[in-house]
């Protein structure tokens, strides 16, 4: 998994409210363009994250500066020391007003992704092309809801 969408996971889990329990995220599949929803629910502090159209799905969670992330099949959880290499600037203090964060990396240009709120409940996430504009191509536009 790639720091990109280990990020666009940090985004999701940061923005969903405290208390909620679920949420889910619609996309569209970079390659085949199909419509994806993909639900999250939580398990202790472990978000369960599974596709709409598969049984099987992932498990993740945050500890420290690392993403732990294993698919519900295997036995061990993969480590990523992500914020090790990165660093996530925000552009509120509050997660529930954030508009743009942006991820800075020792080697490279930093990744801006723009935050746009669809009402109470949504929220609209999406790499800008700024400075990485083929990754910017292949990252889909992610719509998260909560109830």
């Amino acid at each position: 998994m790639d720091i990109v969408n280990v990020t666009l996971f940090y985004i999701l889990l940061s923005l969903v409210p405290v208390d909620k329990n679920q949420f889910q995220i619609s996309t569209k599949e970079p390659e085949s363009k199909t419509e994806v929803t993909i639900n999250f629910i939580r398990s202790l502090d472990k978000w369960q994250a599974v596709k709409s159209t598969e049984k099987e799905g992932l498990s993740i969670y945050f500890k420290d500066k690392t993403a732990y992330i294993k698919t519900l099949g295997s036995d061990s959880y993969a480590k990523i020391d992500w914020l090790e290499k990165a660093k996530v600037v925000t552009n509120h203090k509050k997660w529930s007003k954030v508009t743009k964060v942006t991820v800075k990396q020792i080697a490279t240009k930093p990744f801006i992704f723009s935050v746009t709120k669809e009402g109470k409940n949504r929220r609209v996430i999406k790499l800008k092309a700024t400075h990485h504009p083929e990754v910017s191509q292949k990252t889909p536009v992610v719509h998260v809801s909560w109830k």
